[in-house]
């Protein structure tokens, strides 16, 4: 039965031709059904940045400063680093070391597990949050509380929707959608990726419109 179910969802969400969708086992299955599911959605609140950049590169101290942003919660796979990598790409450590030289609060804010996450954060030399469960809010409410900083001083940086930006949403914050270095083999990851391909333009429209409002 549930072959046959997801087949026909699959038909549905325009997928049929992925029929090794249909080997999915257990707990893969249920959330791989709601990533199709929401490849037919045209627009997304939720999952909606605030800003769109290329890389962190294109976030200035001065532009920072501008908007009101005092501190900053990244995110560290193909964000600051390839993906599942413990060494940030080239010109993230010059960056940092920009950030702090303009008083700008960096800490790193991931879903990684401890081991990992603190050989990348001693390589960068920021302070961390590890296993932060995004898109919950829980553990990130309580590291901005430890930043000691009102929730419209921080903004965070990541380049996944359905956690750091969601993220940031569900708390109350301001967010940095960045592309990514490298694609993920995961194929949780290709279908997420499908999405925000799907969603990308209609939120630099967005963001364009509300820009040019504020002008």
């Amino acid at each position: 039965i549930r072959f046959y179910a997801f087949r026909s969802f699959l038909h549905i969400a325009g997928c049929a031709n992925h029929n090794n969708l249909c080997h999915l086992k257990g707990r893969q299955f249920l959330p791989v059904l709601f990533l199709l599911y929401l490849q037919r959605c045209d627009f997304l609140p939720i999952l909606q940045p605030t800003y769109i950049c290329k890389n962190v590169f294109e976030i200035s101290p001065q532009r920072l400063k501008s908007l009101g942003i005092k501190a900053l919660l990244l995110d560290v796979d193909n964000t600051l680093a390839i993906y599942h990598t413990d060494v940030p790409v080239d010109g993230i450590k010059q960056w940092i070391e920009q950030m702090h030289s303009a008083g700008i609060d960096l800490h790193i804010l991931s879903n990684a597990k401890p081991k990992r996450l603190t050989r990348f954060a001693n390589n960068v030399g920021l302070p961390y949050f590890y296993m932060s469960l995004k898109p919950l809010p829980f553990k990130t409410n309580r590291a901005i509380k430890t930043l000691g900083r009102q929730k419209s001083e921080v903004a965070i940086v990541g380049d996944q929707l359905f956690t750091d930006i969601m993220c940031a949403n569900l708390c109350g914050i301001r967010s940095f959608w960045v592309d990514i270095f490298q694609p993920e083999d995961k194929l949780s990851f290709k279908i997420k990726r499908k999405i925000e391909g799907r969603l990308r333009p209609r939120y630099i429209k967005i963001i364009s419109e509300v820009q040019n409002n504020e002008r």
